[in-house]
């Protein structure tokens, strides 16, 4: 499935800073790099690396972690995969999740309490027409 495809929706997501202050504390990679994992073993076909940040310069590195959804079971399984990943330490992570696809773009915050899943759930309904959830 390619990210063009016009039923696509691309999610990007990252842990929120809140936690940690900055992207560049080694120990919000962490996060980073233990949703990103999460999120693989349990969508294997959608997960994608992201490539490097636009203001940095040689290596890539990991910004956020892409999906690029075809289908609302795949919603589905990653809105769970969020929910399991902030229910680790509850309270304390966030995920902030920018969509685009093919009715715009957006950004969703999924927090502890849940609040943000069902947004989630309802972009994925609106842009995937059709697609059960």
């Amino acid at each position: 499935m390619s990210e063009n495809d016009k039923s696509v929706l691309t999610l990007h997501l990252r842990p929120a800073t809140d936690e940690w202050g900055s992207t560049a504390d080694d120990r919000w990679r962490q996060d980073l790099a233990d949703l990103e994992r999460q999120l693989r073993r349990a969508l294997p076909e959608e997960v994608a690396a992201a490539g490097p940040g636009q203001d940095r310069k040689g290596a890539a590195e990991l910004t956020d972690v892409i999906l690029a959804l075809g289908s609302g079971g795949v919603v589905a399984a990653t809105t769970e995969v969020i929910k399991a990943w902030i229910g680790a330490r509850p309270g304390r992570r966030m995920v902030e999740v920018d969509y685009e696809g093919p009715t715009g773009k957006g950004r969703i915050v999924v927090k502890a309490d849940g609040l943000g899943a069902r947004e989630l759930a309802d972009v994925a309904t609106e842009a995937l027409p059709g697609k059960r959830t």
